[in-house]
């Protein structure tokens, strides 16, 4: 997508609850593709699931980036002292996904 921005330091998930779906799909193929990568090495089964599921991945994020871009949303960057946030912002996630529209406690 050309209008976003050039990657200059790490994205955090966040943003639109959308975007945030993606990012958290985005870490379960990237896990899975961990997985995929073990069995590699002890099963014979088709080489090109942990390339597939590392392609998915990419996919997310770059749809995570597009969706809070045309939302006008800024990526999430981290930076050091931002750290403590993560936890916080997961447990906003968590409540909306739990009970959209209620605010979280």
């Amino acid at each position: 997508e050309p209008q976003l921005s050039e990657l200059t330091s790490f994205i955090l998930p966040g943003g639109s609850l959308l975007a945030s779906i993606l990012h958290l799909s985005r870490t379960i193929s990237r896990r899975a593709e961990t997985h995929v990568v073990s069995l590699l090495r002890t099963e014979e089964i088709n080489k090109f699931a942990g390339i597939y599921l590392n392609r998915v991945s990419d996919l997310m994020f770059v749809l995570a980036r597009i969706v809070n871009h045309r939302k006008s949303i800024p990526d999430v960057v981290w930076t050091p002292k931002q750290y403590a946030l993560i936890s916080i912002n997961l447990q906003v996630f968590h409540a909306e996904v739990a009970q959209p529209g209620r605010a979280p406690r």
